[in-house]
């Protein structure tokens, strides 16, 4: 008895042994048939099976079989069928050969399937029905030929199908596929030849939660009505199947559980948006793009109260207004409405109430009219605002956006029918990367001074405009600006940009007023520079000359390295090779048109061209002055003035026009309605001793540099107007002046040193524009000056006025961005010294600190008599009174604005402040989605192709970014269009093990040290 127990022992010990081995035998021929030894981690042969990286056992036997990019070449043995026990196999991402085994049949207690990406060949083999306890199939392989076996329909327990990327997969889709109403996920992606309808047995499928048909191109037929059957589903993509037809069915109004629906690039799709899809109460995600789809927008879309991104775009037959009830969608975070060619009607002003919204772009709708509304002003959470190629939207550019403060992108781009200014709105615009307003002729006025308030901005785009004035020399200190585009407007004065710690990527300036002077420091500000052509330099001048005598013409430019010619018409005028030309001995034929043509031997590929200069010889002065007056009646649109003129009663009886000795002396235009530019002919009236231009709010353009000419002058008065670009040096020469006022325009620029020659001013205001820089010294010099207002520009810098005799009456200088030390010594300068408010001087700095270590955050400021307060979330911080805080240790409760109060004993009623935004990178995720903000504001991710990232969702969304365990494992961004630095974040990344930054050349070739700190990288 004993020996026949032993013996039955000994069998069954045997057969156990024998199950193993067989696997055993199993996986030494697929690790033969797939040139094993080349694998990543191949296995030693001579080793237990339960050492094969990739195996695991249970009761003995293989159940898990996973070979994911193993480099497995070559072909699946017959022996696969072995594995009898085999519940989940993998090989995907391989680069076998051959087609699938139909032994693979035999493995019946499979339930895990993914062959994607495996490289195998062939037809799916109809053995595949067997496999009846699989729960999910993964067969995105692209050359996988013949059609789909019926017998798929055979596998019941299937709840996850995925049929994607099979380049050569033909035929039907077999009908039988509606017996698997055990799916919960259905995929068919990018199966290029797939030629097949939607099978309307699909609707039997009543458990299906995810159904996905996209960039099938071979996709025919219509959406069948039984889809309406799916009650269940929650997610529904029917996108680039370029042979669809027919109409959305109205049967989607049953899906009341669909979160997301997105109808996109289905070219033939026809028929009007059924009003049933106001149904889906839960949907989060509308997505309707690239159809063919008539009639307007349903009224029906205000009861879908928990979406949060409606996308219609690219709809050719779309009619009808934007509805004002989108307005009542108050969880919207994402609105897009573009190249929606037939949508009329305005801009709701009820977008105003979509406070959660984070993206609006309304572009490409040619026959939207009507203005941007106001109401944009009260979406407070907006990043990202582009309103672009609407021809006939009007108006002007609302300054309501300056509460957007959280923009990271604004456009306007090609619309050209906005008017007006760019308003100063970008004070408080902290995160702003990029802002692009380009093409919109009618945009005018002077670039606004708080753009140089942007810290984050990497790319300025205000191409083909009519902006003019300076261009802020501040822009130097934004360190992260990458790219400039201020092409084709009538700029003048640019900022030296190869002062910039961070040289640019790009700098075109081409089609603007820069001179030489401009250009010269400008050749290594970029990796590429493009700055021709130019205007013409100056302003077109008339000039008088007397039979006999001399006259000169001057030309104002500059540049180091320059060579002149003057012509007279076309022809050479020899030996006048300076930057003046004197005529002397002058007769009738010396009139005509002059001109001067300049080079620069550094810039050979650059030629600039004065104006036209025309002479007219011996004519009597009153007929001069008489000629003048028309010229500016005409150019400045006369017959529209209050009070216009009447030449036939001759010059005594013109308004605002005063004679003395048959010469006009006084030229008093004030509130008259004058429009357009101050002519160049004004300076031929010689003799005016007064010139007052006040009250014009539509004169505007330059001071005529020639106004240096009227050196009789003894009051100039060109306030409140539009005036813009640089006071003109030339202004020095009117040493007669005794009152200046240029204030309240668009003046930008310095304050010439010039001003300081006009010995005889006693008054000088300069209030209200965007003049920068410093008083010149020589002003405080000025012994007869008595009163002086440079209040609200951009002044930075205050000569000691205390040492004048006499003392000024009055000063004032608020509202600039004066240090404490220039007011300081200021004290007791005047009687009447008006110092507070000033602008903050101190840029707000951003702190990304890695939690348990300390930062110290400093001010730098000067004066004598200094104090000091520091806030945290506007909370003040008892005993924080020093120049500097030093925060230890810190945490996650550490995050947030600290702000440093700083004021004067000296200077009573006048304080500045400085904000520093700290950041405290934690560990683990959280470091990864503050480490993954900061690439993607170093690599300027708004401007990356493909799909951008929206760190609205999670991190899982974001293209080319795995993870793994919750943390960032891969980051693959391959040919994106990637600019800009790589960060010392990068080095947070502690569990990436695959980092592709490669085929991006506008990447910088530094490597930061920290990138050594990834040592998981494979």
């Amino acid at each position: 008895m004993k020996r026949i127990l032993s013996v039955s022992l000994f069998i069954l010990l045997l057969y156990s042994q024998g199950s193993r081995y067989t696997d055993s035998l199993a996986l030494v021929a697929i690790y033969n048939a797939t040139n094993g030894p080349a694998w990543t981690n191949p296995w030693n042969l001579n080793l237990p099976i339960t050492t094969y990286n990739g195996v695991i056992l249970k009761n003995n036997r293989v159940f898990k079989l996973n070979l994911r990019g193993r480099q497995m070449n070559g072909s699946l043995p017959s022996q696969l069928a072995n594995l009898t026990e085999l519940e989940d196999m993998t090989l995907s991402s391989n680069y076998l050969s051959g087609s699938i085994p139909s032994e693979i049949g035999n493995l019946t207690k499979l339930k895990l399937l993914i062959l994607e990406e495996s490289g195998l060949t062939g037809s799916i083999p109809p053995e595949i029905g067997n496999l009846t306890n699989l729960t999910s199939l993964r067969l995105s392989v692209y050359n996988i030929s013949g059609a789909l076996p019926s017998t798929i329909g055979n596998l019941i327990s299937l709840t996850n199908l995925e049929i994607s990327y099979c380049g050569n997969l033909n035929g039907p889709i077999p009908s039988e596929i509606g017996n698997l109403t055990n799916l919960i996920s259905l995929e068919f992606l990018s199966n290029d030849k797939l030629n097949s309808i939607i099978p309307s047995s699909l609707g039997n499928l009543v458990n299906l939660q995810d159904l996905t048909f996209s960039f099938n191109n071979q996709l025919i037929g219509a959406i069948p009505p039984e889809i309406g059957n799916l009650t269940n589903l929650k997610s529904l993509f029917i996108s680039f199947n370029n042979q669809l037809t027919g109409p959305l069915p109205s049967s989607l109004g049953n899906l009341n559980n669909l979160q997301t629906l997105s109808i996109i690039g289905n070219n033939l799709m026809s028929g009007a948006i059924p009003v049933e899809i106001g149904n889906l109460i839960n949907l989060k995600t509308l997505t309707l793009s690239s159809t063919k789809f008539t009639g307007a927008l349903p009224v029906s879309f205000e009861n879908l109260a928990n979406l949060e991104i409606i996308t219609i775009s690219q709809n050719s037959q779309l009619t009808g207004s934007i509805p004002s009830n989108l307005g009542n969608l108050n969880q919207l975070k994402s609105l897009i409405i573009s190249g929606n060619n037939q949508l009329s009607g305005q801009i709701p002003a009820s977008i105003g109430n979509l406070t959660n919204l984070q993206t609006l772009n309304i572009s490409s709708n040619p026959n939207i009219s009507g203005s941007i509304p106001v109401e944009i002003g009260n979406l407070i959470n907006l990043k990202n605002l582009t309103i672009n190629s609407n021809t006939n939207l009007l108006g002007i550019i609302p300054a309501s956006l300056t509460n957007l403060k959280k923009l990271t992108s604004l456009e306007l781009i090609a619309n050209p029918k906005l008017t007006g200014n760019i308003p100063d709105i970008f004070n408080n615009m902290n995160s702003l990367g990029i802002l692009k307003i380009s093409s919109n002729p009618g945009i005018n006025g002077p670039i606004p001074a708080s753009v140089s308030r942007l810290f984050s901005l990497s790319y300025l785009n205000l191409q083909d405009n009519n902006l003019t004035g300076d261009v802020p020399n501040s822009l130097i200190n934004l360190d992260k600006l990458k790219n400039i585009d201020i092409r084709n407007n009538h700029l003048q004065n640019l900022p030296d940009f190869s002062q910039k710690s961070v040289l640019l990527n790009t700098l075109y300036i081409d089609g603007n007023a820069f001179n030489f002077s401009d250009i010269e420091p400008n050749r290594v500000s970029a990796g590429y520079f493009q700055y021709t052509p130019q205007d013409s330099i100056g302003t077109a001048q008339i000039v008088f000359g007397q039979l006999n005598n001399s006259v000169q013409m001057k030309l104002f430019t500059g540049g180091h390295y320059n060579t002149y010619q003057w012509y007279k018409g076309n022809s050479i005028i020899s030996g006048a090779t300076s930057s003046i030309l004197t005529l002397n001995n002058l007769s009738l034929s010396s009139q005509g048109n002059y001109y001067c043509r300049v080079k620069n031997t550094s810039l050979p590929s650059l030629t600039l061209f004065s104006r036209k200069f025309s002479l007219v010889v011996d004519p009597s002065q009153r007929k001069l002055d008489s000629l003048a007056l028309q010229i500016i009646y005409t150019k400045m649109d006369g017959m529209n003035w209050t009070n216009p003129w009447d030449f036939s009663k001759g010059l005594d009886s013109l308004d605002g026009v005063s004679l003395s000795n048959n010469r006009v002396v006084s030229l008093n235009l004030n509130n008259r309605g004058l429009n357009g530019a101050i002519p160049a002919e004004l300076v031929s009236l010689s003799a005016l001793t007064e010139l007052i231009l006040t009250g014009n709010p539509s004169l505007n353009g330059l001071i005529p540099a020639g106004i240096g000419f009227l050196s009789q002058l003894i009051r100039l008065d060109l306030h409140a107007n539009q005036l813009s670009g640089q006071i003109p040096v030339e202004i020095g020469s009117l040493s007669l002046l005794t009152e200046l006022d240029l204030s309240t325009n668009n003046l930008t620029g310095t304050i010439p040193e010039q001003v300081g020659n006009l010995n005889n001013l006693t008054s000088l205001h300069l209030e209200s524009n965007s003049l920068k820089g410093k008083i010149p010294s020589s002003i405080a010099a000025l012994s007869s000056l008595d009163y002086l207002n440079c209040a609200d520009n951009r002044i930075s810098e205050l000569p000691n006025f205390s040492n004048k005799v006499p003392l000024l009456s009055e000063l004032h200088v608020a509202g600039n961005s004066l240090k404490f030390l220039d007011l300081e010594r200021n004290i007791g300068a005047a009687a009447i010294f008006d110092y507070t408010p000033q602008d903050s001087i101190m840029n707000n700095q951003i702190l990304a600190i890695a939690a348990g270590s300390d930062t110290k955050m400093n001010i730098d400021i000067d004066g004598t008599a200094n104090s000091y307060q520091w806030f945290f979330e506007n909370n003040l911080i008892p005993g924080a009174v020093n120049d500097s805080l030093i925060v230890q240790n810190v945490s996650a409760t550490n995050s947030g604005t600290y702000e440093c109060k700083i004021t004067n004993a000296n200077l009573p009623g006048f304080s500045v402040y400085q904000s520093f935004q700290l950041f405290v990178a934690q560990e683990g995720r959280e470091s990864d989605s503050l480490s993954l903000i900061a690439l993607h504001h170093a690599l300027n991710g708004n401007l990356w192709s493909g799909i951008p990232w929206d760190f609205s969702q999670s991190m899982e969304n974001m293209q080319g970014v795995r993870l793994k365990n919750g943390r960032v494992s891969e980051i693959v961004l391959s040919g994106r269009n990637l600019t800009g630095y790589i960060p010392i974040e990068i080095g947070n990344f502690s569990e990436l093990t695959k980092l592709d930054l490669s085929s991006n050349s506008g990447l910088s070739s530094l490597i930061p040290d920290q990138i050594y700190q990834l040592t998981k990288l494979t």
